[in-house]
């Protein structure tokens, strides 16, 4: 009877999600453990570095693993922000508590309001800013694990096939050496995109639909990187559905649905973005990119797929269509494979002339750099540096067609698709586990860094509190450029005293700096003081730690004007605190803390 055999392919949908579970959360646990044995309270890992990449500048080891630091420190504090934002001032998403007092902070760095909402579930058990962090790259793992298997398995009918993709695609090694950046690297919203639009041109559904804004919008809120990747991998997928499915089953009125939806999601995520940029031309700009070469993706190279994704890539593109997708109408197998080989090429850049080199010993010509060019007309390419990362969009669809290839293998096995199932399940197992033993070159395993506030400064900020003293802090020394080590942690204490921060860290930073620089030197002149309290300053916190001659300290206690312009809240042998006087206003006796 229709309704049994409908139940009983519901028994087995279930039973087949339950055994992906397993296997991906062992994935997890196999992979992600370090950080859990070690605690995930106080560590946050990133790739492990060996050596300086070339092309680095002259860094040493030393300031390579210290740039990766103060980023997952960042990305750490902007995540379990963007989740404790989103459930309380959602109104207050894009100001965030760094890089005082510009406006729209938010925009001068990836926006990870998508990791952010992943985030959430473990905010209503936590406070913890580091721990709700590793939560998140927990929760991402497997929502790029199950995004591949849900497509893979609804495409091919081999729920088998949809493991062996996830377990590929989840825990590739690029992704998982770049852990340091790990909404960077994240495709999974894409991934979905494609499986909500092929079943909503293929069956007309509303939540199909839905379905799609919700994937487009969250790549959106992702990152910019991945979001490049998918405007140049979905134009052929696009017009594979336009041509097969034509508009025989969705309905006019749900597409323009969908593109009102996704332009009403673009205008709220990036409308800020291009507020910032239209108020400074030349800011939110980059002038050089960084691209990955042609010849990476070749054995041995940094961006190499790997043997067991390529291999299974190449058989789901050659076997037969019946085998690989028996239960999808139509083929889009070449149309994925179109949108990778366009992705490649706008990641490579300028080294498209690699092509040239197998005609010719001297090229007689140059081939034009295709991103420089786009990025030159169309506003925000421009923004984004390293181009190199859109080959993540290279990994997607060799993730979708190594699933299409071991659904073939299965079916093809007949009788004993089982064994071989359960074989190729094992085997990306096994890549996951060593992917140094079958083509990566990529260091294996995580540097883990302690990040955890020291208990002492968060009960210092909280005294301050008690004193009734509140508003942005100006912290000192200032570093108006990158303060690798100490502006992160800065930052980081804002998820405890939740107070504005001078300390600025991203990917851009604002032209408002210098004056902020120019006026903490000045300091304790009243002109000073009284220009940073216009700038909405309260506080004045210097660190000793970080200024080793004592230097800053001594000016603010002794110099000029400090009765006029300062006064002493407290001090616990590592830090000193200052109220920021209003202008006209003298200074009552000093007053230290502990």
């Amino acid at each position: 009877m229709p309704g049994e055999d409908f139940r009983t392919e519901a028994r087995g949908a279930c039973r087949w999600t339950v055994v992906a579970f397993a296997v991906f959360f062992l994935a997890v646990a196999a992979t992600h453990g370090a950080v859990w044995r070690e605690g995930v309270r106080q560590f946050v890992p990133t790739g492990r570095i060996e050596a300086p990449k070339p092309g680095s500048g002259g860094m040493t080891l030393r300031d390579v693993v210290a740039i990766n630091r103060g980023d997952a420190l960042f990305e750490a504090w902007l995540v379990a922000r963007n989740a404790e934002t989103l459930i309380r001032h959602p109104f207050q998403l894009f100001q965030t508590e760094h890089c005082a007092p510009v406006e729209n902070t938010l925009t001068l760095s990836l926006p990870m309001i998508a990791m952010g909402v992943l985030a959430i579930p473990a905010l209503l058990v936590t406070d913890d800013p580091i721990l709700i962090y590793n939560f998140s790259i927990v929760a991402l793992t497997l929502v790029m694990a199950f995004s591949m298997y849900w497509l893979v398995t609804d495409w091919s009918g081999v729920p088998a096939a949809g493991i062996v993709a996830g377990l590929l695609y989840a825990f590739h090694p690029l992704r998982l050496f770049y852990i340091v950046h790990p909404t960077e690297w994240d495709t999974s919203w894409t991934v979905l995109a494609l499986l909500f639009a092929r079943r909503l041109f293929a069956r007309g559904w509303w939540r199909d639909a839905v379905g799609l804004v919700l994937a487009v919008a969250m790549q959106m809120a992702s990152n910019f990187y991945q979001l490049m990747a998918a405007v140049f991998l979905v134009p052929p997928f696009a017009l594979w559905l336009a041509r097969h499915y034509r508009l025989r089953r969705v309905r006019l009125g749900q597409l323009a649905f969908v593109a009102a939806a996704v332009l009403l999601a673009a205008a709220l995520i990036y409308g800020p973005y291009l507020e910032v940029r239209s108020s400074a031309p030349k800011f939110l700009h980059r002038s050089a990119f960084f691209y990955a070469s042609l010849s990476g993706y070749l054995p041995h190279g940094s961006t190499f797929p790997g043997w067991p994704l390529v291999a299974l890539a190449f058989l789901g593109m050659v076997l037969g269509r019946r085998r690989a997708l028996v239960d999808l109408e139509g083929d889009p197998r070449w149309a994925l494979l179109a949108g990778a080989i366009l992705v490649a090429i706008m990641a490579a850049g300028s080294y498209n002339n690699e092509i040239l080199l197998l005609f010719w010993e001297k090229p007689p010509f140059t081939l034009p750099d295709p991103y420089a060019f786009l990025a030159g007309v169309l506003p925000g390419l421009d923004a984004v540096r390293v181009v190199f990362r859109l080959s993540a969009g290279v990994i997607l669809a060799f993730s979708v067609l190594a699933g299409l290839g071991a659904a073939a293998l299965i079916r093809a096995s007949g009788r004993h698709s089982p064994l071989v199932a359960a074989a190729l399940i094992a085997g990306s197992a096994a890549a996951v586990l060593r992917p140094d033993l079958l083509g990566s070159t990529l260091p294996r395993g995580w540097d883990l860094h302690d990040v955890r506030a020291s208990q002492e400064t968060v009960q210092f900020f909280d005294a301050l509190a008690k004193l009734g003293n509140d508003g942005p802090l100006l912290e000192l020394p200032y570093d108006p450029e990158w303060g690798w080590g100490m502006n992160p942690e800065r930052i980081l204490l804002t998820a405890y005293h939740h107070r504005r921060t001078s300390a600025c860290y991203g990917s851009f930073l604002p032209p408002e700096n210098r004056e902020i620089l120019l006026l903490s030197m000045q300091l304790p002149e009243p002109a000073a003081a009284r220009r940073l309290r216009e700038l909405g300053f309260t506080t004045v916190v210097a660190h000793h730690g970080k200024d080793r001659t004592g230097s800053t300290l001594s000016r603010l206690l002794q110099g000029p004007g400090s009765q006029e312009s300062l006064r002493l809240l407290q001090s616990n042998g590592s830090i000193t605190a200052f109220e920021l006087l209003p202008a006209g206003r003298g200074s009552p006796a000093p007053s230290a803390g502990r």
